[in-house]
């Protein structure tokens, strides 16, 4: 019966412990870093920035870094800026949050934290999100004459 009771009291205690569940944790934005492992300033920003920027604001916000090498996070960066309808040039590391988009064309360490703090207290409303037609955003391009 003394065993009863202590695992009773053990599994009671557990459960006190744990968190209800993932849907009751709130839900913080979510900066999503576009990067291309053998980029310099994708490594740079990596190594250098975010960590002060995750020290900054943890707690208010979430990290998420995607390989765009990786063809369906390719895809998803292009689908965020047609959603989003964003002219943003696609120079990486391409930084999104709530709508916006931060290219690293300049200087990404004087950038970011205005993006950042910019971003959480104005989020845009996106459109739809479409499928994205990798095809035809590369006849796009034009090629590039070297004489």
């Amino acid at each position: 019966m003394k065993i009863k009771k202590f695992i009773a009291g053990f599994l009671f205690l557990f459960l006190l412990s744990c968190p209800l569940s993932q849907a009751d944790a709130p839900d913080l934005p979510k900066l999503i870093v576009f990067y291309s492992p053998g980029c310099h300033r994708c490594i740079e920003a990596k190594n250098n920035l975010m960590p002060a920027i995750e020290k900054e604001f943890k707690g208010s916000l979430e990290i998420e870094y995607r390989d765009i090498s990786n063809l369906e996070n390719y895809k998803y960066m292009f689908s965020l800026r047609g959603q989003y309808a964003s002219k943003v040039e696609i120079l990486v590391p391409v930084f999104y949050l709530q709508g916006h988009f931060l290219n690293s064309k300049g200087n990404i360490a004087k950038k970011l934290r205005p993006f950042i703090v910019k971003s959480l207290s104005r989020p845009l409303s996106g459109g739809h999100q479409s499928a994205i037609d990798l095809v035809s955003s590369f006849k796009a391009f034009r090629p590039l004459t070297v004489i």
